[in-house]
């Protein structure tokens, strides 16, 4: 952490084309796309860091190759626009998306027992879901 500064912590200089924690995944259930890695040790399961807002090329690769069908999207509240963005371009690969609304707080921020409960009541996003946030 630094103190007294916006970020939260620092990448270290080497290339973001990963797929984060993955020998941690199993592929074969949903996998949770947030943005840093805080959040996904926060969240423990099948949780993938993006470090950043999009997910880099192995790990869509990987998404594509492994057959997983439910990704459920929770990206901090200030990466709505991004969340969007990721939820139209899975969705376009016929992928089922789980856009979670974050309510301003950071999967780290909700806990682990706390965000499982916030998964459980998301619903599946559908194509009007999309419109509707993007008119709003």
């Amino acid at each position: 952490m630094f103190p007294n500064s916006k970020f939260k912590y620092k990448n270290p200089p080497m290339s973001k084309d990963v797929v984060g924690f993955e020998l941690f995944i199993n592929w074969k259930e949903p996998i949770v796309l947030v943005e840093g890695v805080f959040d996904a040790i926060a969240i423990k399961r099948n949780a993938i860091p993006l470090l950043g807002k999009f997910p880099s090329k192995k790990l869509i690769m990987k998404i594509m190759e492994s057959g997983v069908t439910d990704i459920y999207i929770a990206l901090d509240e200030d990466a709505k626009e991004d969340a969007l963005k990721l939820s139209e371009f899975m969705m376009g690969y016929g992928k089922n998306v789980y856009m979670m609304d974050m309510d301003a707080k950071d999967p780290s921020d909700l806990g682990f027992t706390n965000f499982w409960k916030q998964i459980e009541l998301t619903k599946q996003t559908g194509f009007s879901d999309l419109i509707r946030s993007r008119l709003s």
